[in-house]
């Protein structure tokens, strides 16, 4: 936000975070119908992917949608106190993204439930980590109808905003999952989980989840040009280790600073700025 309002003066950008931990694609259509505050913005930028592979992992990659709209039903329920209209607050601002990492979070709620560190603080081992690192290694699910339920859920949110004549951008997710990943780091990851949240069976390994994380990232770069969305390839972008990231895909400073550098760029290089 400093560095897009001090490299150019005709437009006041204001910046707000309405990302919650853990959520998806479903909450975030769910988000864009029950939020009135939204269609007051600019622009909306969505950084999605990981958690709608997660959910696929978590159900063996059988179909998750009914679940995740129950799961996002229950959401819109128990909505933290004072996510209201705000009246005309957001009509004097330019950018209000709606992702899932890379800033503060607005919500905190499911963040202090998994214990998550802060995102500056110091790589650390969690009980998540210790979970995965001592848990069996399990093959990756077949992933196809999670891929085609996650195209279909990026057409919702296209059509929705289009609806509400919302500029939305689409962003890649990056994570630090590669198959040269260093052991000290391979200690920081707790993301894969195969089987229901809290009983997994196993792991799928890092290997495997760079695959099917390039898979999510690569279905929303084809739905984006067929259905000519505006979409940046941040995941290409981040370097993948402890320089950008304290776990999986959770930013540290310094990747949140990469990441603020990034869509500051990309958006100053494109319309309304001169």
């Amino acid at each position: 936000m400093q560095a897009m309002n001090d490299r150019q003066k005709q437009y006041f950008v204001w910046v707000a975070n309405a990302g919650v931990s853990g959520l998806t694609t479903v909450d975030h259509l769910s988000c864009l119908g029950r939020l009135p505050m939204l269609s007051q913005a600019d622009l909306l930028i969505f950084l999605i992917g990981v958690n709608d592979l997660q959910a696929a992992l978590e159900y063996g990659g059988a179909s998750t949608q009914m679940a995740l709209e129950y799961k996002a039903e229950l959401f819109a329920e128990h909505a933290p106190p004072g996510v209201t209209p705000v009246g005309g607050l957001f009509r004097r601002t330019w950018v209000f993204p709606l992702g899932r990492d890379g800033l503060l979070s607005l919500v905190s709620i499911l963040r202090r439930r998994w214990g998550e560190p802060a995102p500056d603080a110091a790589p650390q081992f969690s009980e998540q980590s210790r979970r995965r690192a001592a848990g069996p290694i399990l093959p990756l699910p077949d992933l196809r109808i999670g891929l085609d339920e996650y195209a279909l859920r990026v057409r919702g949110l296209e059509r929705e905003c289009r609806a509400r004549r919302l500029r939305c951008v689409f962003l890649t997710q990056p994570s630090m999952w590669r198959t040269d990943l260093p052991p000290a780091e391979q200690g920081l990851l707790w993301f894969g989980a195969v089987g229901r949240q809290g009983h997994p069976r196993g792991y799928a390994s890092v290997a495997d989840l760079e695959r099917a994380m390039d898979a999510y990232n690569t279905t929303l770069l084809s739905v984006c040009r067929q259905e000519h969305l505006e979409c940046y390839d941040l995941a290409s972008f981040i370097p993948k280790d402890t320089s950008a990231f304290y776990d999986d895909v959770h930013f540290n400073t310094g990747g949140a600073r990469i990441v603020a550098q990034f869509l500051a760029a990309r958006l100053l290089s494109s319309s309304p700025f001169p």
